[in-house]
């Protein structure tokens, strides 16, 4: 049974998003039909609450369940869902619910195989202005359930995989055109068989959960997870803050930086910590776009991004995207990688074969760490923060420089004190920290984060989203089911968090909920008082 308490803790986020708001004034607006018995705040809130335990999906018939089963007689007559006519006791039908779950979706479709109100396909004009009205509806809910703890202005953001619950079909291909989002809209917009029409094959890390599969079939969720600083009370929250939803293996950078850009309308947004799903990109898509906002990004770098390279102008080294001073040994030029970049100690009943790897790997970091040491010395100081124009200010070295030739003594780095570099050298692989430095490595291992968040969001004690998880289709259907178990996701953090360290405030998303000390009694019409199980004498 669910609480009026923890409905009503639902139900304050929904109203704090106003999205469920401006959706029934936009529905109300139209005109015929019968009233409705459920609101699309209550629907809202039931989609979150069915991401709950002791619910083995969030299907609409579990939604209509929790509804009309799972609330108390006396909430249901009150919020309308249950109501009297004469001796008789009528609830909400599961086609009210998919009634209304389904207009809320065709308002805000902006699928390519999806039609407008006069029934043709949805214009590129439509798409765009549909996706951002969605998008910034999605932004609203996660957003007033996860700001209640504070903002962090550093976010991990990562793609996961999203099965659709429909079979896969042929795989679309390209086909040549205008990409008008840089979204390979002609790959997205392509017809297929499948019964998702905006599902598409992709590539994931086969895992056990996902019955070692690598090639899945749906859509990629892309998100942004807090990071908070380091002894901080708010560190071992990891919410999400953000998320979008795109075809698998539909390139990430344009929807991801629509994603970036709603977020920093509503929070200050310093840094963005990624892998190399999106680091690899070509500049213009990636790094430029993110210089041009004022964020800087940490990621790692893949191996054929390390190296050296010179830079004529300064003369400087460029070692993995840093410059360092020409003189550098070689052998730092490209310092071998260690197996993690961070370890936990093997606990007193691991295995012995974990205790071997375990400091195998321990070698290789301190042998990491002792040639970053040595690297240090001939690396560039920054002088502040990267300019809006990309140009950043550095200090030369001055280790070991009467190991340098005739020809690097000549060279702006031996002669000044102070360099600058212009955003055209590298600007693929701009950094605020040196890779492998260990400011660069404390801030990486911030991005466990976003790692932890999808452990929790899939695993059947969390919100159990994988493949069947919802019985529904589409880029709109999926996208809001996903919002909501994001949404539960945040709650159930923020409510742990809050019961850890004590909350004593005001805030019903946070302050513990009230003890029970009883139950109301409720009169039942004779027709159910007769299905009674009998007092005991």
């Amino acid at each position: 049974m669910i609480s009026d308490t923890r409905l009503e803790r639902v139900l304050t986020v929904v109203r704090r998003s106003g999205v469920a708001e401006e959706l029934e004034r936009t529905l109300r607006a139209k005109p015929g039909g019968a009233p409705r018995r459920l609101s699309v705040e209550l629907l809202f809130a039931a989609c979150v609450l069915v991401h709950g335990a002791g619910y083995r999906s969030a299907t609409l018939v579990q939604v209509h369940e929790l509804l009309t089963k799972h609330l108390t007689v006396s909430t249901q007559l009150r919020l309308g869902t249950a109501w009297r006519h004469g001796t008789a006791v009528h609830k909400l039908q599961i086609h009210q619910v998919r009634y209304l779950f389904k207009a809320v979706r065709k308002v805000l479709d902006y699928s390519p195989h999806s039609g407008a109100d006069d029934g043709e396909r949805l214009t590129q004009e439509q798409r765009v202005e549909r996706e951002a009205v969605f998008v910034g509806y999605l932004a609203r809910m996660i957003h007033a359930s996860s700001d209640a703890a504070g903002i962090s202005d550093v976010v991990a953001i990562d793609a996961t995989s999203m099965p659709s619950w429909s079979r896969g079909a042929r795989q679309a291909r390209s086909q040549k055109g205008e990409d008008y989002r840089l979204d390979n809209s002609t790959f997205v917009a392509a017809p297929t068989s499948a019964h998702d029409p905006d599902g598409r094959w992709g590539y994931q890390t086969a895992t056990h959960d996902k019955g070692d599969a690598d090639r899945f079939f749906g859509y990629s969720m892309l998100t942004a997870s807090t990071t908070f600083d380091k002894g901080s009370a708010q560190q071992p929250l990891k919410l999400i803050t953000a998320m979008t939803l795109i075809p698998a293996n539909a390139p990430v950078a344009a929807p991801t930086l629509r994603m970036i850009d709603d977020l920093a309308s509503r929070q200050r947004l310093r840094e963005v910590i990624v892998d190399r799903g999106f680091s690899m990109g070509l500049s213009e898509h990636w790094a430029d776009p993110l210089l041009a906002r004022g964020i800087d990004q940490n990621f790692d770098l893949a191996d054929k991004q390390r190296g050296s390279f010179l830079d004529r102008h300064t003369g400087a080294l460029m070692i993995d995207g840093w410059p360092c001073a020409p003189w550098t040994p070689k052998h730092l030029h490209k310092i071998a990688r260690p197996p993690r970049f961070a370890l936990k100690t093997p606990g007193p009943r691991a295995k012995a074969d974990r205790r071997i790897q375990y400091q195998r790997d321990l070698a290789a970091l301190e042998t990491f760490r002792a040639a970053q040491a040595e690297l240090a010395q001939y690396a560039l100081v920054p002088n502040g923060r990267r300019k809006p124009n990309g140009t950043r200010h550095y200090f030369a070295p001055t280790h070991a420089r009467h190991t340098a030739t005739p020809a690097q003594r000549k060279t702006k780095v031996y002669q000044q004190a102070t360099i600058t570099l212009t955003a055209k050298v590298m600007p693929h692989l701009r950094q605020h920290f040196r890779w492998g430095s260990p400011q660069w490595i404390a801030e990486w291992n911030r991005r466990n984060s976003v790692e932890s968040g999808y452990g929790n969001l899939k695993t059947l004690d969390g919100e159990g989203l994988k493949r069947g998880w919802i019985r529904v289709v589409g880029l709109t259907a999926v996208g809001l089911m996903s919002t909501f178990a994001i949404v539960h996701y945040n709650l159930r953090m923020l409510r742990k968090w809050a019961r850890t360290t004590g909350y004593t405030g005001d805030d019903i998303v946070l302050r513990p909920s009230p003890e029970i000390l009883g139950y109301e009694r409720i009169e039942l019409p004779e027709h159910l008082a007769a299905v009674e199980p009998p007092i005991a004498a």
